[in-house]
């Protein structure tokens, strides 16, 4: 008898195993779908991508969730695991490629290089520095390793994309801090990889982009360090004080207030950044900007969060409720009020005078829209040179998104290899 009861248990946990490896790879073939095949316009694009996004990236979540009371792990680090054994792959020499590609240590810190094989034996090339996205919580060069490639072989520069340890297992600044050594690292040793210390890119795409807006922001302040010649920041978060933005309430109207609508699962995945865990207390706090005390609230700083800089026509009266704040939550404010005005994740609070020229990408389809908008009128102000390219039909990751068969996304890497093949 007690045997059966174990076979049937056995059975039932391969069974809810199964279940979620289909759905997965259900969201893997949606994506393919929607972001590599799908041509630029579509009918009520918008619509299409964003709701069948949000209900398939729901159903992942939740079955990694279900997995958690299986083996006992967080959801994020099941949906590690599964991009891991079952998406990422190690990066390939292509045949017949003046790109070498391979993998080398920076310090304390690993990445794959991409190095231009018709680079003159002696001479000195540009170099780009990228950081990927991922919410902190996933991501990996691999990802991105077509549009590495175009950018060394049609700039003719050093690349080197960084791995950085992800939450829960580091948590905030860990991931910053291994990054910034290795950026540092990579400047100071720039003889050995035939680099021009003076014509070096920093890039990232989402929390990437964050993280290279804070690095530049840190390589200022290191007088025996050139800074970097450019940061090209691709829609990413440039602050957590503010889950109210015209395009967080857009995306909570568009697609409802699910768990994958955009400031839940963000404030998910920054809770794991912050503590090493999904505290739902911290998580809704964030999401209803609970956190900043009223001091911090009447800040000078706080200005720069002002939605009336924002572009009129992003604050329609059909989703729009006003530059509203939560009721502070003194407990909690206490210990995040600090943090989350800290540069190092909210760039748009730190010293943005004397920063590298910016290029800033931003799509329409993304809760982070408006991040970009409000980071590039403060690096204006603050005499930053800025160029900011705007896909309104773009959505958020479609750098990944295989630019070969998307024309938009085909479109935005071209616009960034050009920019930098100007200015670099």
């Amino acid at each position: 008898m007690i045997f059966l009861v174990v076979l049937a248990l056995l059975a039932y946990l391969l069974y809810i195993l199964l279940f979620v490896v289909v759905l997965a790879l259900l969201v893997c073939l949606l994506y393919y779908l929607l972001y590599v095949l799908a041509p630029v316009k579509l009918t009520s694009q918008e619509k299409t991508v964003s709701r069948f996004t949000n209900y398939f990236l729901t159903i992942l979540i939740k079955g990694a969730r279900l997995y958690s009371y299986i083996n006992g792990k967080p959801y994020v680090v099941n949906c590690q695991a599964f991009l891991k054994h079952f998406i990422l792959k190690e990066p390939k020499q292509d045949a017949n490629s003046d790109v070498q590609v391979s993998k080398v240590v920076l310090g304390n810190a690993e990445a794959v290089q991409y190095r231009n094989l018709r680079q003159k034996r002696g001479e000195k090339s540009r170099a780009l520095i990228f950081i990927h996205g991922g919410a902190y919580v996933i991501g990996s060069p691999v990802h991105y390793d077509s549009f590495l490639k175009d950018c060394c072989d049609q700039l003719g520069c050093y690349v080197a994309a960084l791995y950085y340890p992800l939450a829960p297992d580091s948590t905030f600044p860990g991931p910053y801090s291994h990054i910034l050594e290795a950026c540092k690292w990579l400047m100071k040793n720039h003889d050995k990889f035939l680099i021009d210390p003076e014509r070096i890119a920093i890039a990232g795409d989402s929390v990437g982009g964050q993280f290279a807006a804070s690095v530049v922001q840190d390589l200022k302040k290191d007088p025996s360090l050139t800074n970097a010649k450019l940061q090209v920041l691709i829609y990413s978060p440039f602050q957590w004080v503010d889950f109210n933005t015209p395009s967080y309430q857009q995306a909570t109207k568009r697609i409802g207030q699910s768990y994958a609508a955009g400031k839940i699962l963000l404030s998910s995945c920054l809770s794991y950044y912050l503590i090493g865990r999904e505290d739902w207390r911290l998580v809704m706090a964030l999401a209803k900007n609970r956190l900043l005390s009223e001091n911090t609230r009447e800040s000078q700083l706080m200005r720069r969060l002002n939605h009336d800089d924002l572009p009129p026509d992003f604050k329609s009266a059909s989703f729009y409720r006003g530059q509203v704040e939560g009721t502070c939550d003194g407990d909690l404010s206490g210990q995040f009020d600090g943090l989350l005005m800290d540069y190092r994740l909210s760039p748009i609070m730190g010293d943005l005078e004397g920063l590298p020229m910016a290029y800033v990408v931003s799509c329409g389809i993304d809760s982070l829209r408006d991040d970009s908008f409000l980071y590039c009128n403060q690096l204006q102000e603050a005499g930053v040179k800025v160029i900011h390219t705007h896909y309104e039909n773009g959505t958020h990751g479609m750098l990944m998104g295989g630019g070969k068969q998307n024309r938009l996304a085909g479109e935005m890497r071209k616009e960034i290899i050009k920019f930098m093949q100007k200015n670099l």
